[in-house]
């Protein structure tokens, strides 16, 4: 992959970054149409953005995902076909827009606080039975 990157960074509508500050790249990703690759940002992040994600190969198999993750195989003429899809396709634009993440909407510390404020603590609480 590396090798392949390096083909193409000396075009000049390219960047490569070996790693961005974890600030810097959600900054990015709000400003992003699609993700690409492999990485598990596509499954984690990218959701709360609703930006889509094109899945390539295995390599996430197996993990939890939004709707918002089309996994693809190594192919070219696939991973070109699932970027016109994902950019086009005004079904799957519309359930992406829904912002729907399997892994919450951010509030869950909100909600635990109410929770536990809401409970007595007293011997009852305290004793194990």
């Amino acid at each position: 992959m590396i090798e392949v990157i390096k083909e193409y960074e000396h075009l000049p509508y390219i960047r490569t970054y070996k790693n961005i500050p974890h600030k810097d790249y959600l900054s990015l990703m709000r400003y992003s149409s699609v993700l690409i690759g492999n990485s598990s940002s596509g499954i984690i992040e990218a959701p709360s953005f609703g930006i889509p994600t094109i899945n390539i190969g295995s390599r996430q198999k197996g993990r939890q995902r939004g709707d918002n993750v089309v996994d693809v195989d190594y192919n070219r003429e696939a991973i070109a076909s699932t970027i016109n899809y994902v950019l086009n396709d005004e079904n799957y634009i519309n359930k992406i827009n829904l912002k729907k993440n399997p892994y919450g909407d951010g509030n869950a510390g909100k909600r635990i606080t109410t929770i536990l404020s809401g409970i007595s603590v007293n011997s009852q609480l305290l004793q194990k039975e």
